[in-house]
């Protein structure tokens, strides 16, 4: 568990907001035009008393609902309770998962032979291929003002086929770890191991970044995504979740 608060702190750092600041014990975020929780949210930093008059006088001055990241979930009883008794309701259950990456290159090397594009910044057919793949009301805001500002090194990567992105992710590393996010494939081209080949190649391009660990963040209903990266090697390593006024 004592990897969590890394995770936690690197993830915070690979998702750029566009304000953020530390006080009251807290990353406080926010990101106009963005709905994710993620960019809107207060992150403990770490084991310390967290000061929730802070947090809700941040989110006030942004007009923005208060909203509490739980994270990691397993060190923060006590502060969940206690938003728990104040009324925030519970939202967006998520595991954090992670996995060696050699096991990861190792796992996915069987992939199909498709034509994989990896670029360290975001290619404009990058972008709106994400937009057109995540499939929400703010990709576009989110692809412009999140995606296009990671400041890590990171691995921007694709199949084309057909004349348009099929599959797509980001990998971002940070010192012996990156990140894997916003994972997608078109629901006509599932189930073809276009994802599996994604893996391999941001998995490849993080061991080459010197990261040994890879870490990614899934919500806990969904099965399909659990099930992809169980046979990838991920395995869990805690949990998170939202608490929204």
């Amino acid at each position: 568990m004592s990897d969590a608060w890394q995770i936690e702190q690197y993830a915070a750092k690979a998702w750029p907001a566009a304000r953020a600041k530390e006080a009251g014990g807290w990353l406080l975020r926010s990101t106009p035009g963005v709905s994710r929780r993620r960019s809107n949210a207060a992150l403990p930093l770490g084991p310390g008393e967290q000061s929730i008059a802070t947090a809700e006088a941040f989110f006030a001055e942004h007009q923005l609902p208060v909203c509490i990241q739980i994270a990691p979930a397993e060190l923060h009883t006590a502060l969940d309770a206690e938003l728990a008794a104040k009324g925030y309701q519970q939202a967006a259950p998520t595991l954090v998962l992670t996995a060696r990456t050699e096991q990861v290159i190792a796992r996915t090397a069987l992939h199909p032979a498709v034509p994989i594009e990896l670029s360290d910044k975001p290619t404009t057919s990058w972008l709106q291929g994400f937009a057109e793949l995540d499939d929400h009301g703010d990709s576009a805001t989110v692809a412009e003002t999140v995606l296009a500002r990671i400041a890590e090194p990171a691995a921007y990567v694709s199949v084309t086929l057909d004349g348009r992105i099929a599959c797509s992710a980001v990998f971002v590393a940070g010192p012996g770890l990156a990140g894997l996010f916003c994972m997608a494939t078109r629901p006509e081209y599932r189930r073809r191991g276009l994802a599996t080949a994604v893996m391999y190649a941001g998995a490849d391009w993080a061991s080459r970044q010197g990261a040994e660990q890879l870490y990614l963040q899934v919500e806990d209903g969904n099965g399909p995504a659990r099930r992809l990266y169980a046979t990838a090697g991920f395995t869990r390593s805690h949990t998170y979740h939202y608490r929204v006024a």
